[in-house]
């Protein structure tokens, strides 16, 4: 029998066929009792036939069909009012709730300045934004893929062959370091914003999207993302998060895909954080006997606990994944790069050392 469960930690809302099914988007528990969402009460909440969102007329064009939704917002399959035969676009509505808190608006307004700047094959390209004359719902229109996330496809399959979720993270990759280029870093990489079409991966969701030259933003916490993809210096305190941190959840993307199951789960957000930061990953080729040495070692480089051991950024991860789709026995060459990382590691380590030894020298001299 299935069951409707909503997260205990990002509300998310999801049929599985045990009650203590874990969010397969997070990682945490769900709710204890079968969760029926109420439409009268949010406009965020999915009943088959009575969203309340379908019909609507936003920014002039027709929301036909809810096709995505989240915690904060919904994305609707829509067609222009006035234009039946014009292509269909994506619409994505902020909440009724959320569009009454100051740092959700910043963050939604941030994804559409940024996706409307940034474009890249991989991403998915905004083409307008505001905020609607009759009803006041503040949305983005976007390109429609007609697809399904990763996410689904995942839940759906089970897990996937190594050599289709290794090029369906390759090309999220290209988009992630498109957005290095442009000095942003994602912080919410995981299945759940990856849609699939025809073989084509596109990167959506910009609302975490970090410009690193900028430092902190106003309006945000020190956890933000996704635990069971975060790496964890962004357990830590998010807003230092680096490229470094998309590389992680990179990983564990591809550790998701490949297995089916998540690298880390917990009982909430807390207990998955600690988690990531206290243990090891599980060894993909663990739970599917038959992987090639060399993509467990390409899982378990992105998801070292430091990250000056990891890959340098996406574009690093993405050369060593063109490695192992073209000679999946290149295991030695993947150990080779991650014991250089190791050392380098090490060698930065010993020099921060000596710098403190000689300062408290310095200091001590000037004592005496």
């Amino acid at each position: 029998m299935a069951h409707r469960l909503r997260c205990s930690a990002c509300s998310r809302e999801y049929d599985a066929d045990s009650m203590t099914a874990v969010c397969p988007q997070c990682g945490c528990a769900p709710v204890g009792d079968d969760y029926q969402p109420d439409v009268q009460a949010s406009d965020t909440a999915t009943a088959p036939g009575k969203d309340p969102g379908t019909g609507k007329v936003v920014a002039g064009y027709r929301l036909e069909k809810r096709v995505g939704d989240g915690a904060t917002s919904a994305v609707y399959k829509a067609i222009t009012q006035n234009d039946a035969t014009a292509d269909a676009v994506a619409v994505k509505v902020l909440s009724n709730r959320e569009s009454h808190d100051h740092d959700a608006l910043e963050r939604f307004s941030r994804e559409a300045r940024l996706a409307r700047r940034i474009k890249h094959p991989n991403l998915v390209h905004v083409h307008a934004s505001g905020i609607d004359d009759s009803s006041g719902a503040h949305y983005l229109v976007m390109d429609l893929v007609e697809g399904e996330t990763l996410e689904a496809i995942i839940q759906r399959e089970g897990r996937l062959p190594w050599r289709q979720a290794v090029e369906y993270v390759f090309q999220v990759a290209q988009a992630v370091d498109h957005l290095r280029r442009h000095g942003c870093v994602h912080r919410d990489i995981k299945p759940g914003n990856i849609l699939i079409a025809q073989g084509v991966a596109k990167l959506t969701d910009l609302g975490f999207v970090k410009p690193v030259s900028e430092g902190p933003i106003a309006d945000e916490t020190l956890v933000m993302g996704t635990p069971s993809y975060m790496a964890p210096e962004q357990c830590v305190d998010a807003r230092q998060a680096t490229h470094a941190a998309d590389v992680y959840a990179l990983g564990a993307t591809l550790f998701h895909a490949i297995t089916g199951r998540l690298p880390f789960v917990g009982a909430d957000a807390e207990a998955i954080m600690l988690s990531v930061q206290r243990d090891p990953p599980p060894s993909a080729r663990s739970l599917v006997a038959d992987l090639p040495k060399a993509v467990d070692q390409l899982i378990a480089w992105a998801l070292e606990k430091r990250p000056e051991r990891r890959p340098e950024n996406a574009a690093a991860y993405a050369r060593a994944m063109t490695m192992v789709l073209s000679n999946p026995d290149t295991r030695a060459w993947i150990s080779r790069a991650r014991l250089k990382h190791r050392r380098r590691a090490l060698t930065i380590a010993a020099i921060a050392l000596g710098a403190a030894a000689l300062i408290a020298v310095g200091v001590w001299v000037f004592r005496t």
